[in-house]
């Protein structure tokens, strides 16, 4: 995930240009937008999570998800420094906190409160359940706790 340059939470992404695929964008994204080496992970349709309309603005989302181990993972995070778009798109890599602490709130539903971009949160919680990275209870209550947050 990243802080985007409209100060809000969301995955590096963008529009299709004319002619591309879905999957091709996703791939050209990720690397302006956070370098990520394509000749070692990239974006597949078997990667395909989901797509959401958004009948308002007119756009089509598409949520891959790439697995990778903690080493690469690393590796890609140190790179989004050297990314083509990295300081005007892209504002910084971070990372979700996938924790509850004991006092049930800070951690994942305090995340979860977060300024998301347009679906990100329902992308974040459909890759966590897809990549079997979170349960679906653990996303239920998750999400449950956020909504009895207090801004």
């Amino acid at each position: 995930m990243q802080m985007r340059f409209d100060g809000q939470i969301g995955f590096p992404g963008g529009l299709v240009n004319p002619g591309e695929k879905p999957v091709d964008a996703v791939n050209r994204e990720m690397r302006e937008e956070i370098d990520l080496d394509l000749s070692k992970h990239r974006a597949t349709d078997e990667s395909h999570v989901m797509s959401h309309v958004d009948h308002k603005t007119k756009l089509v989302t598409h949520f891959f998800a790439i697995e990778v181990n903690l080493d690469e993972f690393l590796v890609i995070e140190k790179r989004c420094l050297d990314a083509e778009d990295y300081g005007e798109e892209s504002l910084g890599v971070l990372r979700a906190c996938l924790y509850t602490m004991a006092d049930k709130i800070r951690g994942f539903p305090s995340f979860l409160k977060q300024n998301f971009v347009g679906c990100c949160k329902e992308q974040l919680c459909q890759g966590l359940r897809t990549c079997n990275i979170m349960t679906e209870e653990e996303i239920r209550t998750g999400l449950s706790r956020s909504n009895d947050i207090k801004k």
